[in-house]
């Protein structure tokens, strides 16, 4: 469906979900399409993700005459300002309101709306100011803050979260808090990359209580010290990518006995040359659970099952300081780029078995 929206729909008094979801909105929607919506209780209007041409215009003082419980607006032109006419929606317990271009500070009414909130996305805005950790939410909640500007400590949140990604400008020590790691049963995903993060790893972290596999990301922060032993306990972590930081000290040799299920590993380690359900960075393309390589204008997809045949590594400007090991069973390899470190040693001879190799950088 294309064009406009009627401002008819808003006297529509008995409707009580609207979903216009993946169609192409244009043009403004203001306070008349909602003027008699007195029954809404779910909303939602998600556009394309690559060009905003819906305009949410309403008044700062608009009050609605409903109360929603779930509300879900991606790719609107909800911003500049943080909408303040949530102001009364104090029965929400799904608010997600992402790519719309707000850049403001969170307002502090918002957190004292007392939600009880099963989804709280915020991502892909410009929103700063600090989260408060006395949000609450309900069974396998999901945050998703990720690509603001919110500063301030890592949040702890309660352990009901099953997934939260809150890649932002936070800063300071991961939390320590034994019982707050240990009180996620049921969570898969923590992504907290891309931060200010400071600090050693806590060993708290290896007490998570959870029982599914989990990908933990920790990459792109200022974390400092060795890795810590504490993580062997956590032997369903999948993706454990501490990449992008300050750690010190050696590879433990116990990642590889102790995560039969890795998928991701970047650095390079002896056992490089017998890879087995491992994956790499390569061609600065990650995928979590599998590897996209591109290369001549083709796409190749690996997953454990055929990771051997990998073509292509890319291991530049990684700080690498040992010898180059054994390549000698990454036969499929065609690219190897190891430009930008301080390798010692010889290039060992078992290179020239890799008949497939076309392009070396060192």
């Amino acid at each position: 469906m294309k064009g406009t929206i009627l401002a008819s729909l808003g006297q529509l008094s008995s409707l009580v979900a609207l979903d216009i979801n993946y169609n192409q909105w244009e043009g403004v929607m203001t306070e008349a399409h909602f003027s008699s919506l007195t029954s809404l209780k779910d909303l939602s209007i998600v556009q394309s993700y690559s060009n905003i041409t819906l305009v949410f215009n309403v008044s700062s003082e608009w009050i609605p005459t409903f109360k929603l419980k779930y509300l879900n607006l991606k790719s609107c032109l909800v911003g500049p300002k943080f909408p303040m006419w949530l102001r009364n929606q104090n029965e929400l317990n799904s608010v997600a309101i992402w790519h719309d271009n707000i850049s403001d500070t969170k307002p502090d009414w918002f957190w004292k709306l007392d939600l009880f909130l099963d989804v709280l996305d915020f991502s892909y805005n410009q929103l700063n100011g600090k989260i408060p950790n006395t949000i609450k939410f309900g069974p396998n909640a999901v945050v998703f803050l990720n690509y603001n500007q919110f500063t301030g400590p890592l949040p702890v949140f309660s352990s009901n979260i099953t997934s939260f990604h809150l890649d932002n400008f936070f800063s300071g020590p991961i939390p320590e808090d034994f019982d707050f790691w240990s009180s996620l049963t049921a969570v898969y995903v923590i992504n907290v990359a891309n931060n200010y993060l400071t600090g050693e790893i806590p060993s708290s972290l290896g007490n998570l209580g959870f029982v599914s596999p989990i990908f933990l990301t920790l990459s792109n922060n200022q974390l400092s010290g060795e890795i810590t032993s504490a993580l062997k306990n956590c032997t369903e972590i999948t993706t454990p990518d501490l990449g992008d930081n300050k750690l010190s000290g050696s590879i433990p040799a116990w990642i590889r006995e102790r995560f039969p299920s890795l998928l991701i590993l970047r650095s390079i380690p002896p056992c490089l040359g017998n890879l087995s359900g491992i994956s790499v960075d390569a061609e600065n393309v990650r995928y979590e659970g599998q590897l996209l390589v591109a290369t001549k204008g083709r796409e190749y997809l690996y997953d454990t099952g055929n990771l051997y045949l990998v073509n292509s590594i890319d291991l530049s400007s990684s700080s690498l300081r040992r010898e180059l090991p054994d390549l000698t069973n990454l036969s499929r390899l065609g690219i190897l780029n190891l430009s930008m470190n301080h390798l010692t040693g010889k290039v060992p001879e078992s290179i020239g078995s890799l008949k497939q190799l076309e392009r070396e950088i060192a």
